[in-house]
């Protein structure tokens, strides 16, 4: 699956959604609960789970052994 589209929200409860930015922001693609795992550098979700490489104000980077890392860019409506 290509996550280009993708974005991905949390929320302060533990909470995670899934959106589809070329279908606009107006209904869920998926959503759930979101785990912090090994002192919280493990970050698992639905179908998504990596150890966190960066974090800061613009990016999250989260690598895997079985895939290339994963760049998320901090959405800006």
């Amino acid at each position: 699956m290509d996550n280009r589209n993708l974005i991905l929200t949390f929320s302060n409860d533990g909470k995670y959604v899934v959106w589809n930015k070329t279908k606009g922001k107006d209904r869920p693609f998926a959503k759930g609960i979101l785990k912090l795992t090994n002192k919280g550098r493990h970050l698992k979700i639905d179908g998504l789970e990596g150890d966190i490489v960066t974090i800061d104000q613009e990016f999250l980077t989260l690598s895997h052994p079985d895939r290339p890392n994963m760049k998320f860019k901090r959405y800006t409506p």
